[in-house]
């Protein structure tokens, strides 16, 4: 079985992928769910960032559920992203004003939640990446992480 292919350190989206036409005509509902790139949940949650970046909404895909369970027959979860991998994503996915998408049990739906803008300074503070995001506007004022 092939690992779930990734680029520096990110899951590819699955329609990049030579994934097999579904068997379905339907496009709907019972026919559809939800595929997380950065699979599975307990290798992802063992950290709050890894988590993070698993519930950043680009990184998960409508799919039929037979062309799901395909992926899943035919790909190993992908290696975890490092912390500066997975940190850059989470920034970039804020710059970019894209949201992580939650589901919820009790209503057995998903929604939306912004990535809140101290999560990402705060990452950029903790993970020492100034350097690399400093012209970002929302960093104009924040203090720089000392050397």
């Amino acid at each position: 079985m092939n690992r779930y292919p990734t680029r520096n350190g990110i899951a590819i989206p699955p329609t990049e992928l030579d994934l097999p036409d579904s068997r379905w005509a339907f496009d709907r509902g019972k026919f559809k769910n939800n595929h997380h790139s950065h699979f599975t949940s307990r290798m992802f949650g063992r950290s709050a960032l890894l988590m993070a970046v698993r519930d950043l909404e680009r990184h998960q895909h409508d799919m039929m559920v037979d062309v799901h369970e395909w992926l899943h027959d035919n790909y190993a979860p992908p290696k975890p992203p490092t912390d500066i991998q997975a940190a850059l994503e989470v920034i970039d996915a804020f710059e970019n004003g894209e949201n992580f998408k939650i589901y919820n049990n009790y209503r057995r739906e998903y929604y939306t939640e912004p990535i809140p803008e101290g999560y990402a300074s705060s990452l950029i503070r903790d993970y020492r990446l100034g350097a690399y995001l400093i012209s970002l506007p929302y960093l104009q004022d924040a203090p720089q992480p000392q050397p």
